[in-house]
């Protein structure tokens, strides 16, 4: 009879530690998310990499991606919105990762990466205006890119001639 009273007390201790770490976590979600609102993305980088190191998520990790963007660490973002695009079983979350993908992409001029990972987020949203726009963008921006490429490798040829 002892026995079982000492694993249900520590039944019940075990119980009420995943219950305040499964608060904390959603707490820790919830004050990065009203930073990130208050444009303090070093603060919601913080709370959201508290979040995730308790427990993975794609939500978590998307929400990560969005404030190291916002701190213009396009790079390290990439990152992030690869492997919530990746992990996410919702169409509207993968589909907004891919988005936001291209953006980072397109900060980086990696203008080709970015034309691949708009139409990825519109093969999962075809009606998303904003992604059409950014993809029309990029689109235009990797012509131009193109176009400076030829005409610089036509300089370079000129002068071998």
């Amino acid at each position: 009879m002892k026995h079982l009273v000492v694993l249900v007390f520590f039944g019940i201790l075990f119980l009420n530690g995943l219950a305040l770490e499964a608060q904390s976590i959603h707490g820790l979600y919830r004050n990065g998310d009203k930073a990130y609102q208050s444009q303090d993305y070093s603060s919601a980088e913080i709370d959201y990499r508290k979040a995730l190191e308790l427990e993975s998520s794609t939500q978590g990790t998307y929400n990560l991606g969005n404030a190291v963007y916002q701190q213009s660490r396009f790079e390290e973002a990439v990152k992030y919105y690869e492997e919530a695009a990746t992990r996410a079983d919702n169409a509207a979350v993968k589909s907004k990762a891919y988005h936001n993908l291209g953006n980072a992409y397109f900060q980086q001029q990696e203008f080709q990466k970015s034309v691949d990972a708009y139409k990825n987020a519109l093969r999962l949203n075809p009606k998303d205006a904003d992604t059409k726009k950014n993809l029309s963008l990029a689109n235009q921006q990797l012509r131009m890119q193109q176009q400076q490429q030829q005409q610089q490798q036509q300089q370079n040829q000129d002068k071998k001639d």
